[in-house]
C-alpha cells in the first residue's frame, strides 16, 4: 500500500475529507513527543513540505512540541490535543488551519522568536485557542502579502504581535500569559466583525494601523484591562467599550469614523482625536490632557458633525494663566452641533 493510498484509507475510515490530489496527509502516531521525529508520524515522515498536511488528531491529551521550523500545506489540531511551538521555531502554512485544540507559541522567557505565518489567503476554523505566549515579537502571527480569517468560534489570545492582515470573525483577546501581557496589533489592516478585547492585567495595543469594523465589531477594554491607541491608528465603524481603561497615548492622532464611543477615553498630551463622519455617539467622557503638560490635546471634527449620546468632553489641560490651547475642541472649516444631552466643560 502506497503512502497516498494509506492516507486515503485512514482519512476515509476516520470520516475525514480525502487529501487533495498531489498532497499527502501525515498523521500524528504517538503520545506526547517532538515534531521532528519521523517515527512519531504515519506514514513515517516528518511533515516539512508544502504538499504535506500535518494532522494531530489522536491520542487525547497528547502534546506535540514543534522543535523545528517547517513549511507545510495545512495543519489540523484535534480536541484535547496541544501543539507547543518551542522558542526559535515556527510554521509557514500554504493552506488553512483547523484548530479544535490548543496551539501555544513560545511559552517561555526566551527572546528567540516563534511564529505562525500564512503564505496564502487562508482560514482559521474550529473552536480551539491559538495563543501567543512569549510577548513582543517572541510570539508572532503573520501573513506574507496575504490575509487570514479568524473564524467564528475560534480564539486568538495572549501576548505577542499580530502583524497579519487579519479578518476577525471570532475573538482576539489580550491576556497575561506569565511571559507578557501586551497583545500588539501592528503593521497591516485588520477587519473586525466580532470582538477584539483586553482582559484583566493585559493591554490590547493598537499602533498605526486601520481597523475596519462591521456592524457587530467591538473593541473592548474589559475590567482591569487596557486598550492603548498608539501613534496614529484609525478605527472605522463599530463600537469602543469599557469598563477598563481606554487611552490615546501621547503623540499622534486617533482617527474615528462612524464609531460609537461608549466609555471614558483619556487623550494624553500631544495627542488628538480626528472625527470624520456626520454623527458621533459618545456616552463616555473624553478627557483631554489631564496633566500639567503644555503639549496640546484636542478633538477635531473634519466634517459637519453632531455629537450626542449623553457623554462629555472634559478640557483638563489648563495651562498658563490668561489662556491656553493645551486642551481644545475645534473644527476644520466645518460645523459642530452639540446635542442637548452632551456637555463640553473644563
Amino acid at each position: 500500500m502506497t503512502p497516498m493510498t494509506r492516507a486515503l484509507t485512514v482519512a476515509l475510515t476516520a470520516g475525514l475529507a480525502a487529501p487533495a490530489f498531489g498532497q499527502t496527509d501525515i498523521f500524528w502516531n504517538a503520545g506526547s513527543g517532538v515534531w521532528n521525529a519521523p517515527g512519531n508520524w504515519n506514514p513515517v515522515n516528518v511533515p516539512n513540505a508544502t504538499n504535506e498536511n500535518a494532522l494531530i488528531l489522536t491520542p487525547a491529551f497528547a502534546q506535540v512540541n514543534l522543535n523545528v521550523s517547517v513549511n507545510i500545506n495545512t495543519l489540523e489540531v484535534g480536541p484535547q490535543l496541544s501543539l507547543v511551538f518551542d522558542a526559535n521555531h515556527g510554521i509557514g502554512l500554504s493552506g488553512n488551519l483547523i484548530n479544535n485544540g490548543f496551539i501555544d507559541l513560545n511559552p517561555s522567557e526566551s527572546v528567540f522568536n516563534s511564529f505562525l505565518r500564512f503564505d496564502s489567503n487562508a482560514m482559521i476554523s474550529g473552536n480551539g485557542i491559538l495563543r501567543l505566549s512569549g510577548g513582543g515579537n517572541d510570539a508572532a502571527l503573520s501573513t506574507n502579502a496575504t490575509s487570514v480569517t479568524n473564524g467564528v468560534g475560534h480564539t486568538i489570545d495572549g501576548a505577542g504581535q499580530i502583524t497579519a492582515l487579519l479578518i476577525n470573525e471570532g475573538v482576539v483577546s489580550a491576556i497575561d500569559t506569565g511571559f507578557g501581557n501586551r497583545l500588539e496589533l501592528i503593521s497591516n489592516t485588520k477587519t473586525n466583525n466580532s470582538t477584539m478585547q483586553a482582559g484583566p492585567n493585559a493591554e490590547l495595543f493598537i499602533s498605526s494601523i486601520t481597523i475596519n469594523q462591521g456592524a457587530s465589531g467591538v473593541i473592548a477594554a474589559n475590567s482591569g484591562g487596557s486598550v492603548i491607541f498608539n501613534i496614529s491608528p484609525t478605527v472605522n465603524g463599530g463600537r469602543i467599550l469599557g469598563p477598563g481603561t481606554l487611552v490615546k497615548a501621547s503623540s499622534g492622532n486617533l482617527s474615528l469614523s462612524d464609531v460609537s464611543l461608549e466609555d471614558d477615553l483619556d487623550v494624553e498630551q500631544n495627542a488628538g482625536i480626528l472625527y470624520n463622519s456626520g454623527t458621533f455617539n459618545c456616552s463616555g467622557t473624553i478627557t483631554l490632557n489631564d496633566s500639567e503638560g503644555v503639549n496640546n490635546s484636542f478633538v477635531q471634527f473634519n466634517t459637519n458633525s453632531t455629537i450626542s449620546g449623553g457623554g462629555s468632553i472634559f478640557l483638563a489641560g489648563g495651562g498658563a494663566p490668561g489662556g491656553s490651547n493645551d486642551s481644545f475642541v475645534t473644527t476644520n472649516g466645518t460645523t459642530l452641533t452639540i446635542a442637548p444631552d452632551f456637555t463640553i466643560e473644563g
